[in-house]
């Protein structure tokens, strides 16, 4: 039987994050490989760490409904 990958363990793979000035101030980022998976702040650290937390979110809920991800 396989051992499950854990959310801790597929947010350490590497991902392919977008972070992208809007022209009238802001920053919007997302996950290339996690379809849906992306967020908005102010400021680019601000966007940096909402994106890490929405990685984390976006995977969990993957997992919790029996979908599969392909490891890196």
């Amino acid at each position: 039987m396989e051992k499950q990958i854990s959310v801790e363990d597929y947010s350490k793979m590497p991902h392919t994050i977008i972070i992208k000035p809007y022209e009238d101030g802001g920053y919007f980022a997302m996950i290339a490989e996690f379809p849906g998976c992306m967020t908005e702040a102010d400021t680019w650290a601000e966007t940096y760490e909402m994106i890490v937390g929405a990685k984390e979110a976006w995977i969990e809920a993957t997992l919790e409904m029996g979908l599969v991800l392909i490891s890196c």
